[in-house]
């Protein structure tokens, strides 16, 4: 069952993830993963946990097979800026930190999220290196980084983000039509006969009037 949104419930449903989190790293489901793995636990299943509720309004005890999908395949890579390796620990780190839910009674049912999620390791990381996954600030930042820019410095963002702008405006004025051109004008084609012609063959039948007329 979704929730109407607050920060104070947000900040609640932090808390609460990050104890499952800490007694999650000292249980044999977090000691099965990988090294890289447990070192991306962390954001992986704060991050998970945090737009759980922020976009779909769904706390730990609602968390559904559906949402979940859509969380770890939608929502995550067009929000969250991550190396591969945060995408590519999504699966595993989630379906051993739902297991161990499920095992220690704090989550009724989670190895069902877990099956879920255990295969979808390939198509999250496929999905979420992929530009046209990306929501705008997710492709800023991600531009940004690698033109080298230091994510915690405000003053390099300010001025990366200026030519960024610049660019795209830029981008914008090229694709747009040249002024006059056909593509931005109506044709001025017309399917009336020429005027020249008509004046013509006007000019003829007065001639022809005129000497029958003299001839009278």
């Amino acid at each position: 069952m979704t929730e109407e949104y607050s920060d104070e419930r947000r900040n609640e449903i932090g808390e609460k993830v990050h104890g499952w989190g800490v007694a999650f790293t000292r249980s044999d489901h977090f000691e099965g993963l990988s090294k890289v793995e447990k070192e991306e636990s962390e954001p992986v299943i704060i991050r998970f946990a945090d737009y759980m509720y922020s976009h779909l309004g769904l706390a730990p005890e609602a968390w559904c097979i559906e949402s979940m999908v859509e969380c770890c395949t939608e929502i995550l890579p067009r929000k969250v800026t991550a190396e591969p390796e945060f995408y590519e620990s999504v699966a595993p780190v989630l379906s051993a930190f739902f297991r161990f839910l499920d095992e220690d009674g704090i989550l009724p049912s989670a190895t069902l999220l877990a099956q879920k999620v255990d295969p979808l390791g390939p198509e999250i990381a496929a999905i979420a290196s992929d530009p046209a996954n990306w929501g705008p600030a997710k492709s800023f930042a991600m531009k940004a980084q690698a033109a080298g820019v230091v994510m915690g410095s405000q003053e390099e963002i300010n001025r990366f983000m200026l030519q960024y702008n610049q660019q795209l405006l830029g981008e914008k004025h090229s694709s747009a039509p040249m002024e006059g051109s056909l593509f931005s004008e109506p044709s001025t084609v017309s399917s009336a006969p020429p005027q020249g012609r008509k004046s013509t063959k006007k000019k003829r039948a007065m001639q022809k009037a005129s000497r029958r007329k003299n001839r009278r």
